[in-house]
């Protein structure tokens, strides 16, 4: 993992007036950013948006900012994997890895829920564990922890 140093954007996922989003529009987001020179894009709910989005939308976003960045290889993205389920983080973390993500931010599950494990301990370790090779961001209302997985 490399570090580097630069500005990191926080864009909006890009939708119509109806709230659909519009997929075909995250190429031209990329590039501007690019233009703009800004190093990272720290996308899926860095601006609050995450929680209204579907699994599905979220991880489709993943696959397009992610094509754009293996053709240009200047922007590194960034993904918020976290949520009100466990699972679905997990399965946010995995198919962001598989698409080749910078990074992976995780805000815990915002309530503690039968999927859950008994402690934040445990749960942490078990991200760490399945979402290797990647920048890892910890954020939680008592701190931020940055680190680069096992």
């Amino acid at each position: 993992m490399n570090r580097f140093e630069g500005l990191i954007a926080a864009p909006f996922a890009p939708m119509s007036a109806s709230g659909d989003v519009m997929y075909d529009r995250i190429e031209g987001y990329y590039d501007f950013l690019e233009k703009n020179k800004v190093v990272g894009a720290f996308i899926n709910g860095s601006t609050g948006e995450g929680v209204s989005l579907s699994q599905n939308e979220k991880m489709r976003i993943v696959e397009e900012w992610t094509k754009r960045a293996k053709v240009k290889k200047t922007v590194k993205v960034i993904t918020l994997v976290g949520g009100t389920s466990y699972v679905e983080c997990i399965e946010n973390a995995l198919h962001a890895r598989e698409q080749g993500v910078y990074g992976i931010a995780l805000l815990h599950p915002i309530i503690l829920s039968r999927q859950m494990p008994n402690n934040w301990r445990n749960l942490y370790q078990e991200w760490l564990k399945r979402c290797q090779n990647c920048l890892f961001i910890s954020i939680t209302s008592l701190f931020c922890r940055v680190a680069s997985c096992p």
